[in-house]
């Protein structure tokens, strides 16, 4: 195909992640979110950082998968680890993030999971008609236990 391979700069291989949105776009996640068209072009105004709340530090984790999803309305959905956040329930929490398709956070999000341990994200996912996102996470001791959380995706 005329204009691939497409070069990405920044990108931090351990936490990359790729979606592809129902009109075709690519979103690539790493550091940076990437938004690479059909034609391999970048869309424009990307790449672009991460959205992240005025308070707190939040960070996508380095030593587990990272997933980025896109629903059929074009929206994309992420998921990290928050460190020292105000709404937070103990140690490190998981966040669930959401961004629409030109890269902007969306009203709602980032929404906290967590425990009164050490929390980290697994993954994320929207289900078919783009109304709940789910989001799989872990509590980090012993014994380790998994968890699910549902949240509106609207």
């Amino acid at each position: 195909y005329t204009g691939f391979p497409k070069r990405l700069n920044q990108i931090t291989p351990a936490v990359a992640a790729l979606a592809i949105a129902p009109a075709g776009v690519a979103y690539v996640l790493g550091g940076q979110l990437y938004a690479i068209n059909p034609n391999g072009t970048v869309s424009a105004g990307f790449p672009k950082d991460l959205p992240a709340p005025a308070t707190g530090e939040f960070g996508i984790s380095y030593n587990e998968p990272t997933n980025l999803v896109a629903s059929v309305t074009g929206n994309l959905y992420y998921t990290g680890i928050a460190f020292d956040q105000p709404q937070s329930f103990g140690n490190d929490d998981v966040f669930t993030e959401s961004l629409n398709g030109d890269g902007n956070q969306r009203s709602g999000f980032p929404v906290f999971s967590g425990t009164a341990e050490y929390d980290s994200s697994i993954g994320v996912a929207v289900d078919a008609s783009g109304s709940n996102v789910w989001t799989l996470w872990y509590k980090d001791a012993n014994p380790i236990v998994a968890y699910v959380t549902r949240t509106s995706a609207n």
